[in-house]
């Protein structure tokens, strides 16, 4: 299911209870837009990847890009390159924005 508009993005994010589950707001050959969740514990492990914009909803946690490691938190804004390495682990429940980009 594609959604055009979200008025509260609480209200779309969902929990996995083993491993994210990522909702799409807009997919086509140009974008991927999704909002996702992490659970306390939860992690997204490292992997290549088109360039994407990531935008910390809420929560906190650490982004690996390329072998580093960066603190992020409710706020941060993540751009990460073509093929560039990333992950993403929750230190407390973390909800997130991401735009990819074919």
């Amino acid at each position: 299911m594609v959604i055009a508009f979200v008025n509260r993005w609480q209200d779309f994010v969902k929990y996995g209870n083993e491993r994210p589950n990522p909702q799409t707001m807009i997919e086509n050959d140009r974008v991927r837009v999704i909002v996702a969740g992490l659970k306390a514990g939860q992690s997204i492990p490292v992997h290549p990847e088109a360039a994407a914009v990531y935008i910390i909803l809420e929560g906190e946690g650490v982004m690996t890009v390329d072998d580093q490691e960066h603190s992020v938190q409710s706020g941060s804004v993540i751009t990460v390159d073509d093929n560039s390495r990333r992950g993403l682990e929750a230190y407390i429940e973390l909800a997130f924005l991401t735009v990819r980009l074919a």
